[in-house]
């Protein structure tokens, strides 16, 4: 009697764990932004938004938590539960840069964070007068194209669709030379499979959009759709190149 009760339960188990693995997500999953209303990595993710909420049925709380280079945001999350109601745009500073530059980081880029999807990213531009105020890549574009700026190259891999006549620092000067701010979505290590892969399939779906591409395009944000390994090697590049790079230049933050 006790063997069959116990099998019984045990098959009552087996035949729930698809439908509760169904049930992601049951309810609204919180988005740290690591800078201020109206960054690019806040402005990326209010432009996805509408249409990652209708792909997963369920809303997202943006939570702007700026400061320390982005650091605070990404403690936060990498602290979250693992259960993927807590992720985080995540930017080349946080997830790159950061490592490197400060002494004693909260939280492991890699160890610490599941990578969902690399989202797009933004090629600064080499300009010969520093002085011309721009607060955003949108604002230096415009100040290239109505004259007041000589721009001399853009510092990604590729043309800018924006500025398609500059070419890039490597066709002008440096071969191999790339520099672009990133972003990406990240939760922390742990998250359910099921959960990132719903995570990337609405983000990956929304840059897709029409809507999405358009509001990007008009902040100067170029799409970059990458699924999760794809972003997680490329995370473990920059960490390396970029840790070169802070070493060259004597910087640090303690």
């Amino acid at each position: 009697m006790r063997l069959l009760l116990s099998i019984t339960v045990l098959a009552g188990a087996v035949a729930a764990a698809p439908v509760h693995a169904q049930q992601y997500p049951a309810r609204a999953i919180r988005v740290y932004i690591p800078f201020t209303a109206a960054s690019a990595a806040d402005i990326i993710m209010r432009a996805m938004e509408p249409q990652m909420r209708e792909k997963l049925g369920q809303s997202f709380i943006i939570d702007n938590r700026g400061g320390a280079g982005g650091n605070i945001a990404a403690e936060l999350t990498a602290k979250s539960a693992p259960d993927g109601y807590t992720v985080m745009m995540g930017t080349i500073g946080t997830h790159a840069i950061n490592y490197s530059l400060y002494s004693k980081l909260p939280y492991h880029p890699q160890r610490d964070f599941a990578p969902v999807a690399l989202v797009g990213e933004s090629p600064n531009i080499l300009v010969i007068n520093p002085y011309v105020p721009a607060k955003s890549i949108r604002e230096l574009i415009a100040l290239v194209k109505a004259g007041r700026l000589r721009a001399f190259a853009v510092t990604g891999e590729k043309r800018s669709p924006s500025i398609p006549e500059l070419p890039t620092v490597s066709e002008a000067a440096l071969p191999g030379y790339a520099a672009s701010a990133w972003f990406g979505l990240l939760g922390p290590a742990g998250m359910p499979p099921a959960a990132v892969t719903a995570l990337s399939t609405a983000a990956l779906a929304a840059l897709q959009t029409q809507e999405v591409k358009d509001r990007l395009f008009a902040s100067g944000v170029e799409i970059r759709p990458m699924p999760p390994d794809e972003f997680a090697r490329l995370i473990d590049s920059e960490i390396k190149k970029w840790a070169q790079v802070v070493k060259a230049s004597g910087a640090k933050v303690d």
